[in-house]
Order: C-alpha cells, then sequence, then structure tokens
C-alpha cells in the first residue's frame, strides 16, 4: 500500500543519512494481512474468504501455494487434502483416487502433487476448524455451502478486479510451501517451479502490470531460504523470509529462527527485505535486530483478541498476518491514522529514492534490504 512503500522510503534514507535507525516501525501504517483470507469467519483459502478480507479492510490477501500434478498453482495451506476439503469421502467412493492416497502415521493421506487441478476442483473446500478459524454456524455460513479451492489466478483475479470497481489497491502476499514428502532434492526443485510459475503468474499480461511491484502491492514469502534465495536473482519483488522459534527458544531446522543479533538479522537481509516471526517470537530485541538491518517485521497470526494487535503494534511490527482483519484493522487505524494526501505525495518521492537505491545495489551484489 502506498503509505507503507513511502514510509520505508524516507526511513531508509534517513538511515543513509544519519546513521542510525528509526525507532518503532520501519512503515508509517503497518499493513493488515488477511491470513489465509479472513480464515476466522469463512473456510480458508476460499475465494469468499479472500473477498471478505478485503471488505474488512485489509491490505492484503494471503494465499499459500502448491503445485497439482499438473503444474497449477492452487491455493492451499496444507500439502494434503485432508483437513480442508473432503477428498477422504469422495476417494471412498473413486478407486483411482483412493490409489493414490499414501499411508502415513497410519493415516490414509492425499497430497496436492498427486492430483490434477480438475480433480481438485470436483473438492468442496472446508475449514479446518480448529481455534481461530472458522466454525459452520457462526453467522458467516451454515456449512452447505458449495466453496471450492481456488487456482493462484483466480486470487489475483479477486485482488484486481477489486482495484479497477474501487481504484483501491489490495495486495497479495503468497507463500511457496514446503513439503516434507518428497525427498529433500525433489522437495527443493518443486519450490523452484512454484517459485517459477509464481513469478509467470504474476508477470501475466492480462493483469496489465499490476502485479509488477510498483504499487508495493506484493510480497513473496517462504520458510526455505533457499527458495528465496532462488527467486532473488528472478525478480525484484520484496522477499519476506518465515522464521519459526519455539517457546524454549528452539528452532525448527531447516526454518530460520528470528534474529536477536545484528549477524543473525544481516544473514537474512541478505536475501530477504523482510521476515515474518511467530507471535511467540517476536520480542522486542528480535524487531529491533530485523529493523537495525533494513528489514521489515511481519508477525504471525493474530485471532480475535484487539489487545493482542495493539501489544505487537505498540512493539514496532510493520505487519500483521489476522484470521479476523476487522479486528486487526480496528486497532491498526485507532493507532496509526490514515496520513493527509499531502504526506502521501512526499513520502511518494521518498519511494522513488529507495528503488533506485535498492536496485542499483542489487545489481552490484551488495546486501539489499
Amino acid at each position: 500500500m502506498p503509505g507503507r512503500s513511502t514510509s520505508v522510503a524516507l526511513l531508509f534514507i534517513a538511515a543513509l543519512v544519519g546513521g542510525e535507525a528509526a525507532a518503532g516501525p520501519l512503515v508509517d501504517r503497518p499493513i493488515i494481512i488477511a491470513h489465509r483470507g479472513a480464515s476466522g469467519y469463512l473456510p480458508e483459502h476460499t475465494l469468499e474468504a479472500y473477498r471478505l478480507g478485503i471488505r474488512q479492510g485489509a491490505d492484503f490477501i494471503e494465499p499459500d501455494l502448491f503445485l497439482t500434478r499438473d503444474g497449477k498453482l492452487v491455493a492451499l495451506h496444507d500439502d494434503t487434502l485432508n483437513a480442508t476439503t473432503n477428498i477422504e469421502a469422495l476417494a471412498a467412493t473413486r478407486p483411482d483416487w483412493f490409489a493414490r492416497g499414501r499411508d502415513v502415521g497410519g493415516r490414509r493421506l492425499y497430497y496436492v502433487f498427486d492430483f490434477d487441478f480438475d480433480e481438485i476442483r470436483e473438492l468442496t473446500a472446508r475449514s479446518r476448524g480448529t481455534a481461530g478459524y472458522s466454525r459452520p454456524g457462526n453467522g458467516f455460513y451454515d456449512g452447505t455451502e458449495p466453496f471450492r479451492v481456488p487456482s493462484f489466478a483466480e486470487v489475483l483475479e479477486v485482488s484486481y478486479d477489486h482495484f479497477r470497481e474501487t481504484g483501491q489497491v489490495v495486495g497479495v502476499y503468497p507463500e511457496l510451501k514446503f513439503t516434507s514428502a518428497l525427498p529433500p532434492a525433489d522437495g527443493l526443485a518443486y519450490l523452484r517451479a512454484m517459485a517459477d510459475a509464481t513469478l509467470a503468474e504474476l508477470a501475466d499480461p492480462r493483469w496489465g502490470g499490476f502485479f509488477d511491484g510498483s504499487r508495493g502491492n506484493v510480497f513473496i514469502q517462504s520458510f526455505i531460504p533457499a527458495v528465496l534465495q532462488y527467486a532473488r536473482d528472478l525478480t525484484t519483488l520484496p522477499l519476506i523470509a518465515l522464521t519459526f522459534t519455539l517457546p524454549n527458544g528452539a528452532g525448527f531446522p531447516p526454518v530460520p529462527t528470528c534474529p536477536t543479533t545484528p549477524e543473525a538479522a544481516a544473514a537474512l537481509a541478505s536475501f530477504a527485505q523482510g521476515i515474518g516471526v511467530n507471535a511467540a517470537a517476536a520480542t522486542e530485541a528480535c524487531i529491533a535486530a530485523a529493523h537495525e538491518a533494513g528489514l521489515l517485521v511481519h508477525v504471525y497470526t493474530l485471532t480475535d483478541r484487539a489487545e493482542d494487535y495493539r501489544l505487537f503494534l505498540e512493539r514496532g511490527v510493520d505487519g500483521i498476518f489476522s484470521n479476523h482483519p476487522d479486528i486487526g484493522v480496528g486497532v491498526r487505524n485507532a493507532l496509526f491514522p490514515v496520513p493527509e494526501p499531502a504526506s502521501l505525495a512526499i513520502l511518494g518521492a521518498g519511494l522513488f529514492g529507495l528503488l533506485g537505491v535498492s536496485f542499483a545495489r542489487r545489481g552490484s551484489g551488495a546486501v539489499t534490504r
């Protein structure tokens, strides 16, 4: 969004001149990201959930991505279809589908990459129903609706159509998902193929350049550094390194942990422009170290407690992944009012300065923000 990008520009330029990191967020208005859509109200990763997230004021909608057997990008969080579709019921009546299931830990699992897109379109999407996620009968749906698993192109269309109809830019924040069901080498090849397909879809001419990064409306995220390092050489779109730290301070190999030292933050800044941090690890030390390295900090995942949003916004995060975007937007707007139009124009000049510095550094091989 305009406020997010332009603020980063001015603060970055000020840091170059003054040699000090700015206190608080690196942005004038932290963003609210509709996590899997408005997934606290409607089944996750459905077009209806994305549209609701936009209506509730989210700045970005977030699709998790996997590739189907025939190479189509679909929006799903899990590498299996079990938790959020009716695959088990349909496979019980379809011997060819049942045969593609894999017995893992005493359960038959159906992996996304073992099915073609048209087959996945026959499924009904549903909520996983765990804490923080939607449940039928909540006033938003009753459980009989024929929700479908969308393609990435359909998710982009939601954002693009909203812009064409209203003039409002709502960004997309795709995640390149990994799977442990494939051997490491195959898993990395799968991720690279997903990155290629994602960038190709974002650059498709039918969007008229809407997702080329010039509007500050695209982030690409992953837990796996190797795929971000691969994408870094293919795109100038900002990359977000997802991190995970357990409450006892342990990591989650091969996922990076939240940086609390200049060295750790600099390592992430060598291939990413920001980090995604699980809420339990989004400490003042982590946020400060990331900001010192010029990294944006987006925390995940908050639900329906307004006090949680206030806590992290006051710690200085630059964005929040939310299952209940309306709550996050309400708290954010109270703490960070909409800038005056004149201020946005001034900030816009700073953005172009930042982009010039960033591209120059990227070309020289130096560490970028």
